[in-house]
């Protein structure tokens, strides 16, 4: 592999997205692995200052933050030459994300189920322990859904991660289903939006299904627009199963992360006290 950075080797490509590049590489020095990710721009479609200065004061906000619930940021360089931003994070091994766990639990049941609710609860804690740090160091997430939820095969790993990339990529036509009415509104957000995506998440795990992911025929943006939960768009099979009396202590939680006035949802440290956990 080749080296970058003194002493840093690549060893190999994990995957790549449209903009960015993930590598698997290694401080020689003290034989750590680290996870590498590029972000290839443009110098002359005029933006592309603009962007690395945020991208810049994004990673220095995040890379000093320390939390078992989120992924660590190192330190990031800029290559100017190659046009390119490198951002070094922590690499946690034998690790996926909450929606390929979710898919693998899913592909043995001829129809979508939740997990277990002692599993559940132990995930919703961890993502509301590292969402919790994270706002109290001001930093709202926004783009908080399975695939930004890093957990092991037998979840003592639970990490929130993508909490330092949202300047560049933050598009809400291609991450409808877990944002809250007003981040598609784009109105003034504040560490509550967040809290709207906690409840999709839950009822994600909780049902098995996306959240407004059965309405075939009809736009989830335009649906969220008008401040329809997922619970009042599922359908009337999905519906009967949360609104089971046995559930109400599921339902409530879900009801406080999904109250359309952001300033009434609790926050993620209120959260942590509720009856569900107890």
């Amino acid at each position: 592999g080749e080296y970058i950075n003194n002493g840093v080797k690549v060893i190999k490509l994990l995957f790549e997205t449209e903009h960015s590049k993930f590598y698997l590489a290694n401080i020689e020095e003290i034989n750590e692995n680290i996870l590498i990710k590029t972000i290839s721009y443009e110098v002359d479609d005029g933006k592309s200052e603009e962007l690395l200065l945020k991208l810049s004061q994004e990673i220095n906000k995040v890379y000093q933050l320390f939390n078992d619930n989120i992924l660590l940021y190192y330190d990031y360089i800029q290559l100017e030459e190659e046009q390119k931003a490198l951002i070094f994070m922590e690499n946690i091994p034998n690790c996926q994300s909450l929606l390929v766990y979710c898919h693998n639990y899913n592909k043995y049941h001829t129809k979508p189920k939740g997990l277990k609710l002692k599993i559940i609860k132990h995930i919703i804690k961890s993502i509301l322990l590292g969402l919790n740090y994270l706002h109290e160091n001001n930093i709202t997430h926004m783009q908080l859904c399975p695939k930004n939820i890093l957990i092991d095969n037998d979840l003592k790993i639970v990490k929130i991660s993508n909490h330092a990339m949202r300047t560049n990529s933050f598009d809400v036509t291609t991450f409808p289903y877990y944002s809250s009415p007003e981040l598609c509104f784009n109105k003034t957000i504040s560490t509550k939006t967040d809290i709207w995506s906690v409840g999709c998440i839950l009822f994600e795990l909780f049902t098995g299904y996306q959240p407004y992911g059965v309405m075939k025929s009809i736009d989830p943006l335009f649906t969220i627009l008008q401040c329809i939960s997922p619970i009042e768009a599922a359908d009337d099979d999905v519906k009967d199963f949360i609104y089971d009396r046995k559930n109400r202590i599921v339902l409530d939680f879900m009801n406080k992360c999904f109250r359309p006035i952001e300033s009434t949802r609790p926050s993620a440290d209120e959260l942590l006290g509720h009856k569900l956990f107890q």
